[in-house]
């Protein structure tokens, strides 16, 4: 329901010189000969997934969920669709985990790191764009809804998110009260100088300016 009919992901309005900046922006790439890399972190059944590659179809979907049923869903939901799905977790930092329940059930599965013993790989942001590298990528969409995880992956000056025009998070503050865990986000979201929007739980980290930019090689290109 939040994503296929009420369209949780799609990017809300924007206005002025900017409109449609992020359909503009997935155009060209697709006419340059890229394919549009969409992060997926927290694809739970493969909802979301299925929905990315059916709004933005030639796009590289990496779809990332750690827990074993989520991700046995996943796998059969997303079977006809060219969507990379890994049961890893994703974190600031690589190492082990285990999953728990806070007592939301299957929709909020969490990964609590341990040094050793867990049954999670956890993967960084960067080591994930390593291993997805390809000339033919460009980075689109970064959507992360960890449960929490999301918690310092923002911190690093040089992190990778900065190569995302659109971030979608899910903040877990209400989840996790008092811990912080959306603070570095929105630091570095502040700090950016990246535009803001929000659709129901998801707040949108938008780099106009990244987009601007690319559409006007583009465009410079067009003329050459």
């Amino acid at each position: 329901m939040q994503c296929l009919v009420r369209k949780q992901y799609d990017v809300p309005e924007i206005r002025g010189a900017f409109a449609d900046a992020p359909d503009r922006y997935y155009l060209s790439l697709i006419e340059r000969g890229k394919r549009p890399l969409i992060v997926d972190g927290g694809a739970n059944i493969g909802a979301s997934a299925l929905w990315f590659a059916t709004r933005f179809p030639g796009s590289h979907i990496v779809a990332i969920e750690p827990a074993p049923d989520n991700y046995s869903l996943l796998c059969e939901n997303l079977r006809d669709f060219d969507v990379d799905a890994r049961q890893v977790g994703l974190s600031a930092s690589s190492g082990h985990a285990v999953l728990t329940d806070p007592g939301y059930g299957p929709w909020a599965y969490r990964t609590e790191p341990v040094l050793s013993g867990g049954e999670i790989s956890m993967i960084t942001l960067a080591s994930l764009l390593s291993s997805a590298a390809s000339e033919q990528c460009a980075p689109f969409i970064l959507k992360l809804d960890i449960e929490g995880s999301e918690a310092g992956m923002f911190d690093d000056t040089g992190n990778p998110a900065r190569t995302f025009p659109i971030i979608i998070i899910e903040p877990h503050d209400w989840m996790l009260p008092g811990e912080g865990s959306s603070r570095s986000f929105f630091r570095f979201h502040a700090e950016s100088g990246r535009d803001f929007l929000s659709r129901g739980e998801n707040v949108f980290s938008i780099d106009l300016a990244l987009i601007e930019q690319a559409l006007g090689r583009q465009h410079e290109g067009a003329h050459v």
